[in-house]
């Protein structure tokens, strides 16, 4: 007989003697309370036990012990027989006591939540005596309903519902077994936890078994004062004592800091993947369990995983989290789902609508599964896991055509006003921009060059170029319907173009496409390759082929007019006729979206004829309706021409102005604008004798560069400043490769001989870097320059030509030597 307090053990005759009765023992419950009597406060682990007592075959799993374990503790009685949570069995050291299970602890350190507890324990301990947690799969919601019961003041009652029966008599055996009970029926639970000291129920993954489980658990709430019920669940019991918190995904900062910590000790420095590390926090939508799994997966690096979650798959264990809600759907909440997948961002309720093909109770339970979440804002989105899950559905693209139908209506219409309302017209397309951009990845042919030509619209005017050449590249115009190759190609022609591709391979693109649009295209292109002549055929071709009121009519008229190069062959009075025709053309016909471009190319004039201050108030005006538009596109441009109009006035402005240009292109994904800019930007901080800079500004756009006539005027500042450097060698070979007739065009019609003076201003950089040792030596040469430059530099084209030689001039009356 053996004695454990309450209780005594006849193993040999197989009967449990309690105070209360006598209870019979099967054989093997007898076998199994030996093994666990030779190892008393040792845990047994389930596997050594069904191998050593119950005969099974390593690696083989059977529910039955479980069942049998839970059957043995009714039997003995409370805390004789404790259960230790995801480890095993044993018999209790110091003989019967509570067997109240205590929440567990982790490895790693709760982050964040701390607003969430204090929200739960405001409740919980106040007068609500119910509370769920309610969230998708991976949230956090266990992680976080355990935080906090490990900082309740009673008993707490911890214990997970998945894989249980939907059905009471389930639960109230689970609880029964947890608290250590005989007998495992509902009064017995609320006998046990009414002797319990302020007890905490946490009711973990009720998701399935919510329905069957609400009874049971809104009859202890009512009958049992002291004691307080937490659940976590995607779904709510749907009771009327309950309390819902909704337990979100971390916001973006948070997400980030807890996925470099869960890396730490796997990838050896994450911020050396910065980029592919803020992606995979956005793909996993900065869920907890989400950023652990990959955590563990990042010993190869981030952007295998990146890619891996582009292409629309992802870890299954993810896949698995979504199937569980998946599979209790009924079929149309599936389809809606799936509908609902077609949009790839925050979306609103008359678009889930639309797309639900008018099924709003599908929508409904839907939300109350946690499968449609909502924003701060009010509207609704799709975590991207749950997303990526339906994209392997068979059935998605099909399901997806109302939600794409929608985007497109609406984009459309947008692009219809956005030369009236700009501002307007352009939140509309921002607010579009994930799902245009997702349809065009995704979309069947047709429905996919819709989306790619509603987006190029947008981000002609607010890029990245390099989304825009993305996505136009992804689609075979020649294959689709009449009218959009047209379209499609003069849209990819200026893309490319702004990316930096050189001019002459464009030209494939737009050289047979017979119409205004078309001609306006390849006049931009005439101007960057130095052809004038042809650059002001082109435009008169676009003004000819378009209607007086359109936008290609007056953007047409601007763009003759604006270049440095063109200004100097047309006469003054045309160009200002172009340039009021294009402002009361935009006035009369409320074109407020060409105005900036307008605006911009008087600037542009203004400074060619030497009068920067009237430029500067264009150029302020431009930037302040680009601002009020929302066109972040032209921006840089704007920056760019106001630093042109400083250039003769203050070095120091003109260079704020060009360092504002250059971030702004290269925030905003314009390589080639970028070195554009960069290249003006050296020229000015060689005139502020900042060789060092001006040098790396110019290496920076020559890297870029594929335009002959820019490269042309790069490597041109480029030898000027490595003369100043002293770097007298590298500078010859440098401005060797200068073709003065293509340079000067820039800035007269003395082409060639304005080039030479400019080869020869740049090498005067050797002489000025002596003057302050030899001004006998280097003055003389110096002031046959200035000679020889005096008539070109009096062209009100030739800033360049004049900046430099009035800075020569300024030295040699500082060193006395003029």
């Amino acid at each position: 007989m053996i004695d454990l307090g309450s209780i005594r053990l006849d193993l040999d005759r197989h009967r449990v003697l309690r105070p209360d009765g006598e209870e019979s023992l099967t054989r093997l419950e007898g076998e199994t309370l030996r093994y666990l009597l030779a190892r008393v406060g040792e845990v047994v682990p389930r596997a050594r036990l069904e191998v050593a007592v119950w005969g099974f075959t390593p690696g083989v799993r059977s529910e039955a012990v479980p069942v049998a374990m839970r059957r043995l503790r009714q039997k003995l009685g409370a805390g004789v027989l404790e259960t230790v949570r995801g480890e095993g069995w044993r018999i209790a050291r110091a003989g019967p006591r509570h067997a109240v299970t205590r929440p567990p602890t982790f490895a790693t350190p709760f982050v964040g939540r701390a607003e969430l507890l204090r929200e739960v324990g405001a409740l919980l301990e106040g007068e609500r005596r119910l509370v769920t947690l309610r969230g998708p799969g991976g949230v956090g919601k266990t992680r976080a309903a355990l935080q906090f019961a490990a900082g309740w003041p009673g008993e707490v009652v911890a214990v997970s519902l998945l894989g249980l029966p939907p059905d009471e008599a389930a639960l109230a055996a689970l609880l029964a077994d947890a608290l250590g009970l005989a007998h495992g029926d509902a009064a017995a639970v609320r006998r046990g936890l009414a002797a319990r000291d302020r007890p905490l129920l946490v009711l973990d993954d009720a998701d399935a078994t919510a329905p069957a489980i609400a009874p049971l658990v809104g009859e202890l709430v009512r009958t049992l004062p002291g004691v307080r019920v937490l659940v976590t669940s995607r779904v709510a019991l749907d009771l009327p004592e309950e309390e819902m918190v909704e337990v979100r995904p971390f916001e973006r900062v948070e997400a980030r800091a807890f996925f470099v910590a869960r890396l730490r000790g796997v990838h050896p420095d994450p911020e050396g993947e910065a980029t592919a590390l803020d992606e995979l926090v956005e793909a996993l939508d900065g869920l907890p369990a989400s950023l652990e799994l990959y955590a563990g997966r990042a010993w190869a690096g981030l952007r295998p995983l990146v890619e891996e979650l582009r292409a629309g798959t992802q870890d299954g264990t993810l896949d698995a989290q979504v199937r569980r809600s998946w599979e209790a759907l009924d079929a149309a909440e599936r389809d809606v789902l799936l509908a609902c997948s077609g949009f790839a961002g925050a979306f609103p309720a008359d678009a889930a609508h639309a797309a639900s093909g008018g099924r709003p109770r599908a929508l409904a339970a839907l939300r109350r599964r946690s499968l449609l979440q909502l924003d701060p804002g009010g509207e609704l989105f799709l975590l991207a896991t749950v997303r990526r899950f339906c994209g392997q559905e068979p059935r998605v693209h099909a399901a997806r055509a109302r939600a794409h139908a929608w985007v497109l209506a609406r984009a459309e219409a947008a692009c219809e006003t956005l030369v009236r309302r700009p501002a307007e017209a352009l939140a509309e397309l921002r607010a579009l921009r994930p799902h245009l951009v997702a349809i065009a990845r995704e979309g069947a042919p047709a429905v996919a060059a819709r989306a790619v030509l509603a987006t190029s619209t947008a981000l002609a005017c607010t890029g990245p170029t390099t989304l825009r050449l993305e996505l136009l590249e992804k689609v075979d115009w020649r294959a689709q319907p009449g009218g959009i190759s047209e379209r499609g190609r003069v849209d990819l022609a200026r893309a490319r173009r702004m990316a930096g591709v050189p001019i002459a391979e464009l030209a494939a693109l737009v050289g047979d496409v017979r119409s205004a649009e078309g001609a306006l295209v390849r006049g931009d292109h005439a101007v960057a390759s130095g052809d004038r002549v042809l650059a002001l055929a082109e435009y008169a071709a676009a003004v000819a082929l378009s209607a007086e009121g359109s936008v290609t009519n007056v953007l047409a008229r601007a763009r003759r007019s604006a270049p440095q190069s063109l200004v100097t062959l047309r006469p003054p009075e045309e160009v200002d006729a172009d340039l009021a025709r294009a402002l009361d053309v935009c006035e009369r016909h409320g074109l407020a979206l060409p105005l900036p471009e307008v605006l911009r190319a008087a600037g542009a004039v203004w400074t060619a004829r030497g009068d920067p201050a009237r430029a500067r108030a264009s150029l302020g005006r431009a930037l302040q309706l680009s601002d009020a538009f929302g066109l972040t596109r032209p921006v840089g441009d704007l920056w760019n021409a106001l630093g042109m109009a400083w250039y003769e006035e203050s070095a120091e402005r003109a260079c704020a102005c060009y360092e504002r240009a250059v971030a702004h292109a290269e925030a905003q994904g314009d390589d080639a604008y970028a070195a554009i800019f960069q290249t003006n930007l050296g020229g000015v901080l060689l005139l502020l004798d900042r060789p060092e800079e001006a040098l790396r500004a110019a290496d920076q756009a020559l890297r870029v560069l594929r335009n002959r006539v820019a490269v042309q005027l790069c490597a041109l500042l480029r030898g000027g400043a490595l003369h100043a450097l002293g770097r007298s060698l590298e500078a010859g070979v440098t401005l060797a490769t200068i073709e003065p007739a293509v340079l000067g065009a820039l800035f007269s019609p003395e082409a060639a001989r304005h080039g030479a003076l400019l080869v020869r201003l740049m090498e005067a950089e050797a002489a000025l870097r002596e003057l302050s040792a030899a001004p006998e030596r280097s003055a003389p040469g110096l002031r046959a320059l200035l000679a020889d430059a005096e008539t070109e530099a009096a062209r009100p084209s030739a800033s360049t030509l004049r900046a430099f030689t009035m800075r020569i001039a300024r030295r040699l009356g500082a060193w006395g030597a003029a």
